[in-house]
């Protein structure tokens, strides 16, 4: 918070994996005034660092829209890579109307 007002925020869940549990659907944001002060850092260093002692999780995985440079750049150069070309695709549901979907008629 700056003057009372929120600038900021990180959200993520701890997901297992076979290997070792991961931070996933990673959120940041910061409000665009104040890019460039090492804000988002702070934040995803602390969040980070938090989920390695309580959960010791091994990797993070965030979303970023290829059809611009910022974030994609930024989360590059911290030392996010892309990943290869997979067979996953994001879909996403009412859950009520996949809950009628599902029973049995």
């Amino acid at each position: 918070m700056k003057e009372g007002k929120i600038i900021g925020g990180i959200a993520s869940i701890v997901k297992p994996w076979w290997e070792k549990q991961y931070l996933a659907d990673l959120e940041l944001f910061i409000d665009p005034n104040y890019h460039g002060g090492g804000i988002g850092k702070a934040l995803l260093r602390k969040h980070i660092e938090a989920a390695v002692r309580k959960y010791d999780v091994g990797h993070v995985v965030a979303d970023a829209t290829p059809k611009t440079e910022f974030p994609l750049a930024w989360y590059k150069k911290i030392g996010f890579k892309p990943i290869p070309e997979t067979e996953l695709v994001y879909i996403a549901g009412n859950a009520r109307e996949i809950m009628n979907n599902l029973t049995d008629s």
